[in-house]
């Protein structure tokens, strides 16, 4: 096998200080690691693409669906908000609710799913979710539910950026809310409902009393290099650590 240390500078070598770069027995606790992070991967790729085809199944069935309440008796009681479909994804808003929303309330509610249909977020959150299955079930969990709210935020603000204003996007929230209440959602994990989402951390964020600031993006940058630089630099520190304990 060719040492692949040799293609790299010296003061690499030196700074990083790996010794087992090209060094792996199967009979040790690496092969461990490895099969569970294997299986892991594998794990994941099975589930999130058999959440990606049943979602395009019944993204097919949503736009019948759709077509049928909106020419039929049932388009007088079916209440729905939400944005669907990952590479050309669609907004599905019911008669139903317009009927019972004013000109004001209606443009929210269409602005809000607009900005989920531009930054397709339906997408982003088929990829967040499988970049948190790596995770521990329960900090998986969580990971999706804030992301979810960020979406949330981004495309209520986006909704108040219209003129309307936080005020009249917290209160439509809270209208939607009330209205869906007896209402079955379609339970779709990569649809982005309108009401469906940590409600009253939605209506606190509007009601603010100060705009909030994005995480500027320049310092994410440096924070990501940062972290890169720790983990390279500290690897064969743990490697060892880890051999103090178990049998090479």
């Amino acid at each position: 096998m060719p040492d692949s240390a040799v293609a790299m500078p010296s003061w690499f070598l030196a700074l990083t200080h790996w010794h087992h770069i090209n060094v792996f027995n199967f009979y040790s606790w690496h092969s461990v690691l490895v099969l569970l992070f294997a299986a892991t991967f594998f794990l994941a790729i099975v589930r999130h693409t058999h959440q990606l085809l049943k979602h395009r199944s019944a993204l097919g069935a949503l736009l019948s669906l759709d077509g049928f309440t909106k020419n039929s008796s049932l388009g007088s009681t079916v209440i729905y908000a939400f944005t669907a479909g990952l590479f050309r994804p669609k907004v599905f808003i019911s008669p139903a609710l317009q009927a019972q929303l004013s000109a004001a309330e209606n443009d929210i509610v269409s602005r809000h799913e607009l900005a989920h249909q531009l930054r397709l977020d339906p997408l982003r959150k088929w990829s967040f979710s499988f970049l948190a299955a790596f995770y521990l079930p329960v900090i998986s969990h969580r990971l999706r539910r804030e992301f979810s709210l960020c979406l949330e935020l981004a495309a209520d603000d986006y909704a108040a950026g219209g003129g309307s204003g936080g005020t009249t996007v917290a209160s439509t929230v809270i209208k939607l809310c009330r209205l869906s209440r007896n209402q079955q959602q379609f339970p779709s994990p990569l649809s982005c409902h309108f009401y469906a989402s940590e409600i009253e951390a939605r209506v606190h964020y509007q009601l603010r009393s100060e705009p909030g600031r994005g995480f500027p993006l320049s310092l994410f940058v440096v924070f990501l290099c940062v972290l890169l630089a720790s983990c390279l630099l500290s690897v064969d520190s743990y490697h060892h650590a880890i051999e103090a304990i178990f049998s090479h």
